[in-house]
C-alpha cells in the first residue's frame, strides 16, 4: 500500500526532470576535476619536473580521497539529509579547486589533489539517492542514465578545454574556473534544488553484513572495479601514453581522447533503455566482451588500429554504468537510497582510477 502511495506521489511530481537536470550538471562539475588533471599531465610533468609514475600519483591522491569520502557519504547524509550533502560536496570542491593556485611544489598538488577528490565523493551517493525518490520508476534506468551523461562531457570537455585555455592562461588557472563554477551551481542548487529531504540511515556493521550477503551486490561491486579501471583509468594515462609511446603530438592525443567521447553520449542512452528493456545481464556480458577486446588492441596494436580501439572501448565500457548503478540504488533503497554505493564505488574508485593508473605509470619509466 505504502509503495503504491509512493508510486502515485512519483507520477504527481511533474518538476522530476528539471531537478534532475541540475543534479546532471553538479555531477559534471564534481566529475571534471577528477577528469581534467589527465589532458594536462603533460604539461604538470614538465612545469614540476616530475616523472611519468610521480605524476600518476597525482590519480592515486585524487582516489583516496574520493573512495574515503563515498564511504563517509552515508554517515553525513543520514546527519544533514541527501540535498545537503550535495551542496556541501559542491562547495567544498570550490574551495579545494582554488587552494590549487598555492600548489608552488608537487606534495603540495598532491594534497590538494586529495581535497579535491574527498570533497567530490560525497556527492554521488546522494544524488543517486535523490534521483530514485523523484522518478518514477519505471523511469530509473533511463534518469540514470541521462545522469551518466555528466562523465560523459566531462571526458570530452576536459581535452578540448585545455586545449583551448592553456593557450590563454596556465594549469592552475583552469582549476581555479572549476571551483568558481563549483561555487555558483552550490548557490544556484540551494534555490532551485528539490529533492533528497530526506536523511539515509546511519551507516553500520549489519547493514555492512547483509549487503555482502547479497550475492548480486558482491558481483556487480567487482565489475565495477575492471569497469573503472577501463574506463576512468584508461583515460587517466591515455594521453601521457599517445604522446611517449606513440609518437602523438599533445594536440593529436587530447582531440583523439575527446573525440572518442562524443559517441558515447547516444549510446548511454541506448544502454538505458536497453537496461530496462532486456535486463543488465545481457548488456554487461557485451560490454566486459567489447571492452577487454579494445583495451588488448590499445596496447599491443599498430598506432593505425589504436585510435579505432579507443573509440570501442569508449563507446563500451560507459554502457555499464547505468545499469550498474540502477542496481545498486534498488538494492540499497531499503536502506536510505545509498548505502549500496557508497559501499560499492569506494574500493572500486581506488583500484580502478588511482592504484592501476599508477602502477601503469611506473611502468612505462621501467620501459
Amino acid at each position: 500500500m505504502a509503495d503504491d502511495l509512493c508510486g502515485e506521489t512519483k507520477e504527481k511530481n511533474t518538476s522530476y526532470l528539471l531537478q534532475l537536470f541540475l543534479l546532471v550538471i553538479i555531477f559534471f562539475l564534481t566529475f571534471m576535476p577528477r577528469v581534467m588533471p589527465s589532458p594536462l599531465l603533460p604539461v604538470i610533468e614538465s612545469s614540476m619536473q616530475v616523472s611519468h609514475g610521480q605524476a600518476t600519483s597525482i590519480f592515486l591522491f585524487i582516489s583516496i580521497g574520493y573512495a574515503l569520502s563515498v564511504f563517509l557519504s552515508g554517515f553525513v547524509s543520514s546527519k544533514i539529509s541527501h540535498r545537503f550533502t550535495i551542496l556541501f560536496s559542491t562547495l567544498f570542491l570550490s574551495l579545494s579547486m582554488g587552494c590549487t593556485i598555492f600548489s608552488c611544489d608537487f606534495n603540495t598538488l598532491r594534497l590538494c589533489m586529495f581535497m579535491m577528490g574527498f570533497s567530490v565523493g560525497f556527492y554521488l551517493p546522494s544524488g543517486i539517492a535523490t534521483i530514485v525518490s523523484i522518478v518514477p520508476s519505471r523511469h530509473i534506468g533511463k534518469s540514470i542514465a541521462i545522469h551518466e551523461l555528466s562523465p560523459n562531457l566531462a571526458y570530452l570537455g576536459a581535452p578540448l578545454i585545455c586545449e583551448l585555455l592553456l593557450e590563454k592562461i596556465q594549469w592552475k588557472g583552469i582549476m581555479l574556473m572549476q571551483g568558481t563554477a563549483a561555487l555558483f551551481m552550490a548557490f544556484i542548487y540551494l534555490l532551485y534544488g528539490k529533492g533528497g529531504d530526506f536523511k539515509s540511515k546511519s551507516p553500520n556493521i549489519t547493514i555492512y553484513k547483509e549487503l555482502f550477503k547479497n550475492k548480486t551486490f558482491v558481483v556487480v561491486s567487482i565489475l565495477f572495479i575492471f569497469s573503472i579501471a577501463g574506463s576512468m583509468g584508461i583515460f587517466s594515462i591515455l594521453p601521457v601514453y599517445l604522446v611517449s609511446e606513440t609518437g602523438f603530438s599533445i594536440e593529436k592525443a587530447n582531440m583523439v581522447v575527446a573525440l572518442s567521447r562524443v559517441p558515447a553520449l547516444g549510446v548511454i542512452f541506448i544502454a538505458g533503455w536497453a537496461s530496462d528493456r532486456f535486463g543488465v545481464k545481457l548488456i554487461i556480458r557485451v560490454v566486459f566482451l567489447l571492452s577487454g577486446l579494445s583495451i588488448f588492441l590499445i596496447g599491443v596494436a599498430p598506432p593505425s588500429i589504436i585510435v579505432p580501439a579507443i573509440f570501442i572501448n569508449t563507446i563500451s565500457v560507459v554502457c555499464f554504468f547505468p545499469p550498474a548503478f540502477a542496481i545498486l540504488a534498488k538494492i540499497g533503497s531499503k536502506y536510505g537510497g545509498n548505502m549500496a554505493v557508497s559501499l560499492a564505488v569506494p574500493l572500486a574508485i581506488l583500484g580502478g582510477s588511482g592504484i592501476i593508473p599508477n602502477i601503469l605509470g611506473y611502468v612505462a619509466d621501467m620501459s
